[in-house]
């Protein structure tokens, strides 16, 4: 078995290679610009520092960053979701600083989304290994697309978005996304001018507990969770491709009530 997932492995890495743009292992590359999206989610845009030219991938796939982490003397690797279409002259990952919180039963702050926010700036190197990860997007399908996210869970979706205005502009998508507060919303001011300019995108935000200057009708159209009846899921559409991505809790719960609303399970895709 062992022998078998190796096998698969090295298979991956060569198909990464020889595309074209393609490398194995790490590769450095510069940050080309660096975006604040929200209060906690910053955009990061990386282009090769030897100059060659940004790899391809598919809408959904992930990679991995190297960065130096002071407080271990160690270089640690994490995985974030690229954020835009592919065909961009520099890939964008779009990451949450992870504060930790709770005295009482402390969540350690993210050692590696911290050095990325703070100390990371335009002009660095970061290693990057090659675009992974089979939560992609059916890019050959015709069916409507929903795309239904939560918190930072919305990174892998607007790749996929903006994949399908720009590549499929006709086929319908549907764009459902859930934060906490406008505070904590990414990416709201893009999602609205793309459903501004494509008929065929239609969207609908969440937030949990709105704050006093989120302005229902403007940066939210429904307060509280998303959660799925069975006529709304009907007016989607069953025969639509669904695509979930966000805490473990909220894609649980999302599968259910796709499932319980007769969705088959072939169309419905987790993250």
């Amino acid at each position: 078995l062992a022998d078998l997932l190796s096998g698969m492995e090295e298979g991956l890495y060569q198909a990464a290679a020889i595309q074209a743009g393609g490398w194995t292992g790490w590769r450095g590359f510069r940050v080309q610009r660096k975006v604040a999206e929200s209060e906690e989610i910053t955009s990061f845009y990386l282009v090769p520092a030897d100059g060659g030219p940004v790899p391809g991938f598919q809408p959904g796939q992930y990679v991995s960053v190297r960065v130096p982490v002071p407080e271990l003397g160690l270089h640690q690797p994490r995985q974030y979701s690229l954020s835009a279409a592919p065909g961009e002259q520099a890939l964008r990952i779009s990451v949450k600083r992870e504060a930790g919180q709770g005295a009482a039963a402390p969540t350690p702050a993210g050692m590696v989304s911290n050095v990325l926010h703070q100390q990371v700036q335009e002009g660095d190197l970061i290693d990057v290994a090659p675009p992974m990860g089979d939560f992609v997007l059916d890019t050959q399908a015709e069916a409507p697309a929903v795309l239904i996210s939560a918190g930072v869970g919305i990174t892998p979706m607007m790749a996929m978005l903006e994949h399908l205005v720009q590549r499929a502009p006709q086929r319908p998508v549907h764009f459902l996304h859930a934060a906490r507060h406008g505070g904590a919303h990414a990416f709201g001011a893009r999602v609205r001018e793309l459903a501004g300019r494509h008929r065929a995108l239609q969207t609908r935000i969440h937030y949990e507990h709105p704050r006093a200057q989120d302005q229902l009708g403007q940066h939210y159209d429904q307060a509280g969770r998303i959660e799925l009846s069975a006529e709304q899921v009907s007016a989607l559409g069953t025969g639509s491709q669904f695509y979930l991505c966000g805490p473990r809790g909220f894609m649980q719960a999302q599968r259910q009530a796709l499932q319980a609303a007769g969705v088959p399970e072939a169309h419905i895709h987790a993250e």
